[in-house]
């Protein structure tokens, strides 16, 4: 649901809200970005998302 997306388009598909974006770069340094710092959701991207809890089935 999440790859290739942006922050926007990610919620909107899931009705949730993305808090937090941790990415991983290719030299194995993590970082822990706000969710207006990305642009495109990436493959080994984490969120953090708040959601219902009915609304968790799509998004485990």
């Amino acid at each position: 649901y999440f790859i290739g997306r942006t922050i926007q388009e990610a919620e909107k598909k899931l009705g949730c809200r993305i808090v937090m974006v941790e990415k991983e770069d290719d030299s194995g340094i993590i970082q822990i970005l706000n969710p207006s710092d990305v642009d495109i959701l990436n493959a080994g991207d984490k969120v953090l998302v708040f959601l219902k809890r009915d609304d968790m089935k799509y998004v485990e």
